[in-house]
């Protein structure tokens, strides 16, 4: 509904026999999701060289989109930590770049020292209100064995819903308002 004034700029385009070639824009699949395409449209004429249609090809573009403003992203952030002046400054930098590109509300890196079972918040960003986080927590009291090997191993660990999934204690994250999450291990030596 919001590019309907796209069609007859292109549709006049068409009438007075000009080609329109790598049209970028935006239309909803048949299954609801929105697709960045880029058309390609051509009159069509009878002997007479007169339009009387239009052929249109359409080519899914949003891989590409995608690996732009993930390159911008990371562009942004690049910038960013060339100017902060300290750790602090970067994680800052870096948490509200993700947060905005990522629409969550918030962006935290969680410290974890494993074999003292502790965890607590070395930097956080919020895009409204900060709510009262605790200074050290029990790891434990959050993710169980299954959650932990997959960081021991390096590997991201990406919870759609800690109140069902479980490798989570999803009443520890109801305390924080904490649904979901993404967790991406960093050795900090």
């Amino acid at each position: 509904p919001d590019r309907i004034g796209e069609e007859p700029g292109i549709l006049a385009r068409i009438r007075a026999g000009e080609v329109v070639d790598h049209f970028e824009t935006v239309r909803r699949h048949k299954d609801g999701r929105l697709l960045d395409i880029s058309l390609t449209i051509a009159p069509i004429r009878n002997t007479r060289g007169e339009v009387i249609g239009a052929s249109k090809i359409a080519r899914d573009i949003s891989a590409r989109k995608e690996s732009e403003e993930r390159q911008a992203l990371l562009a942004e952030i690049d910038e960013a930590v060339v100017e902060a002046e300290s750790e602090a400054a970067i994680i800052q930098a870096m948490s509200q770049r993700i947060g905005a590109r990522l629409d969550l509300h918030c962006c935290c890196l969680i410290g974890v020292d494993e074999p003292r079972d502790a965890a607590w918040v070395d930097g956080v960003w919020y895009a409204g209100e900060v709510p009262v986080l605790p200074r050290r927590a029990a790891l434990s009291d959050f993710v169980g064995s299954a959650f932990i090997e997959r960081a021991r191993a390096g590997e991201t660990v990406v919870v759609r819903d800690a109140f069902a999934d479980p490798r989570t204690d999803g009443a520890a994250y109801a305390r924080y308002e904490v649904a979901s999450f993404v967790t991406v291990p960093w050795n900090h030596d």
